[in-house]
């Protein structure tokens, strides 16, 4: 900054001029003679740093900001050259540096402003003197640039994504592009930032396959690759490329599910398998394989019965922010459709007595026997009437009893040995009229048949009538030991009756505070023991002194059934069924399962789980 004095002839001028006008000093106008330089003087470009870019022929704000000054006039030299010279009155103007160049490129650019003193001076007033200002600009002239939509390109080859822009011949300035992608709503992030003149592409290091939009920003730039403005945008999608997946089922009945290997393995760090219970929004997360060579997961303790949406998600190694498992289940994975079980015999009653059959009932005339042992139907036995009502069979799986209508009808008992079928009227065990009830058989072929609120016992095996007792009330259930000589009867409360001297003596009921009870039967190898579970006690009684024998807790609802021959009692709860040791209560096995299952839904025999709609589990 310094203070010009203008030419000594043209003070002299008008110092005559002013005499001869014989002007006057008044006051004290120019008693400040010795002017004082303005501080903070800035020259800026309004909207621009000290680096203008410039890709079009227009004029720029210029701002001098210098207090109470006033700019008189400016300068504008390009790379040193004077280029412009205005007068002014003004502290804000404006400039058109291209019109000054011949080429893009970038240039020195030099502002100077000349500002009055304000010091009052004749000089001041007749502006003729006063302070110069200079600025300097890098001027980055990147002029006449056509515009283009910066569609990306995607090759898939070699296990990679690249992504891919060719910037058309006549775009001739950009010299930078950024690529980034976004996942669903996250934010888009960079991951490659590319210098160069037309043809620029990037791989993206954590793409295992998904659904994603990918975005560019180009850049131009001066020519030596330094200095950059931020030019036009472009997003495209691509859509996924992601393993196929099948599903099977294991040899216990769970889901197999397999799929083709990602295509991007120096990517993928694992795999997640996620599944969807039918009728649920909630999506769990059933595990994960860390060997991407590795392509098949059993979805072991999934829910049984039940159905599946699985999907099977490529994990990258550097897990991004945005992979949540929302995200995996939609944008990462594929989907297919599974069942839980093995395809099995549907039932409406299921039987298992001691040895290794189970009797079941799916259709109204025939009952099955079928082997846990070889898994095959053994036998057909079919109930002639077309239709039956119920239906027993022994403990030790020695006879088969079945009613055959409601009322006056015929009763089936079948010798499971020898299968030799005997009809006998219902009018002759209970009488014209009387309906069957309920029904259980002993081994000797002594039964238990109630009709309304009475007991017929009956031996079917000689075909003779027994004794009968009348009951408090209408019965719902009754059962025999395998012996013959101990009955359950339900009634209200639960009764257990003996059998002596061809009458039925009482020897217990529930009456009293025992508590709920949630099932009974005997023991087949010991029919002179009870087990009953009541509340959440299961315990073995003594049936004729009603001392427990053994007892333990069994945390259940609901007990299903107990498979006397390979020790397992069969429990569950909302959510889960559990298998229990018929000895001790130890748990041995428990997998989740439906909530909505009744008490019938669910029964075991030897190492297999039962489900009425068809599928079975294998458990041990």
């Amino acid at each position: 900054m310094r203070l010009h004095r203008f030419p000594i002839l043209f003070f002299l001028f008008c110092f005559f001029i002013l005499n001869s006008c014989e002007y006057k000093l008044k006051g004290d106008y120019f008693r400040n003679l010795n002017a004082i330089p303005p501080s903070n003087v800035l020259i800026t470009i309004s909207g621009h740093s000290d680096t203008l870019i410039a890709t079009t022929n227009e004029s720029y704000k210029v701002q001098v900001s210098c207090g109470d000054r006033i700019t008189l006039f400016y300068r504008l030299y390009i790379d040193g050259v004077q280029k412009h010279f205005e007068s002014v009155s003004s502290n804000t103007f404006y400039i058109n540096p291209v019109t000054f160049t011949n080429m893009d490129g970038v240039y020195k650019m030099t502002v100077e402003a000349g500002i009055n003193t304000g010091s009052g001076s004749i000089g001041d007033v007749l502006g003729t003197e006063g302070y110069l200002i200079s600025k300097e600009f890098i001027l980055v002239v990147l002029n006449g640039q056509g515009t283009f939509y910066p569609n990306q390109q995607f090759d898939r080859t070699n296990g990679t994504l690249k992504v891919i822009l060719d910037v058309p011949s006549n775009i001739q300035n950009v010299k930078k592009v950024t690529f980034s992608k976004s996942v669903a709503s996250s934010p888009y992030a960079v991951f490659a930032t590319v210098h160069g003149t037309n043809h620029y592409e990037a791989i993206d290091a954590s793409y295992v396959g998904e659904s994603a939009n990918f975005s560019v920003q180009t850049y131009l730039g001066d020519p030596a690759g330094t200095i950059f403005i931020h030019f036009v945008n472009g997003s495209t999608n691509v859509s996924y490329d992601l393993p196929e997946i099948t599903a099977g089922v294991s040899n216990r009945g769970y889901p197999l599910l397999s799929w083709d290997k990602t295509h991007y393995t120096a990517n993928c760090g694992s795999y997640r398998i996620y599944a969807k219970p039918n009728g649920s929004n909630m999506i769990e997360l059933l595990g994960s394989v860390s060997n991407i060579n590795d392509t098949m997961f059993e979805a072991a303790g999934a829910t049984f019965p039940g159905n599946y949406l699985f999907h099977v998600a490529p994990v990258p190694i550097q897990v991004p922010s945005y992979y949540t498992d929302a995200t995996a289940w939609t944008l990462f994975s594929r989907e297919v459709y599974s069942v839980v079980g093995l395809n099995s015999f549907g039932f409406d009653r299921f039987l298992t007595p001691n040895g290794s059959f189970i009797y079941y009932t799916n259709s109204p005339d025939v009952i099955y026997e079928y082997s846990a042992e070889t898994g095959t139907i053994t036998n057909e036995i079919n109930t002639s009437s077309g239709w039956f009502y119920t239906f027993a069979v022994s403990p030790n799986g020695k006879y088969l009893l079945a009613a055959t209508g409601a009322s006056d009808f015929s009763y089936l008992f079948y010798d499971l040995t020898t299968k030799q079928s005997t009809w006998i009227l219902s009018s002759v065990v209970i009488g014209a009229g009387a309906h069957t009830g309920i029904i259980s058989v002993a081994d000797n072929g002594l039964s238990s048949v109630i009709t309304g609120n009475k007991i017929v016992i009956y031996d079917f095996l000689h075909q003779v009538p027994i004794t009968q007792q009348v009951l408090p009330m209408d019965a719902d259930r009754t059962v025999i030991s395998a012996d013959g000589q101990y009955i359950f009867a339900e009634a209200g409360y639960l009764y257990l009756y003996k059998f002596v001297s061809g009458a039925l003596q009482q020897k217990w009921s529930s009456s009293g505070s025992y508590g709920t009870i949630k099932y009974y039967t005997f023991y087949p190898s010991q029919p002179s023991e009870a087990k009953i579970f009541i509340n959440q006690t299961f315990y073995t009684k003594n049936c004729d002194s009603w001392a427990t024998v053994n007892s333990f807790a069994l945390n259940i609802s609901d007990l299903r059934n107990i498979d006397f021959t390979n020790g397992h009692i069969l429990g569950s709860t909302t959510t889960y069924f559990m298998v229990f040791d018929a000895n001790t209560g130890s748990l041995q096995f428990q997998n989740p399962t439906s909530p909505n299952l009744t008490t019938f839904d669910l029964r075991i025999k030897k190492n297999t789980v039962y489900h009425y709609g068809g599928k079975k589990l294998i458990i041990f």
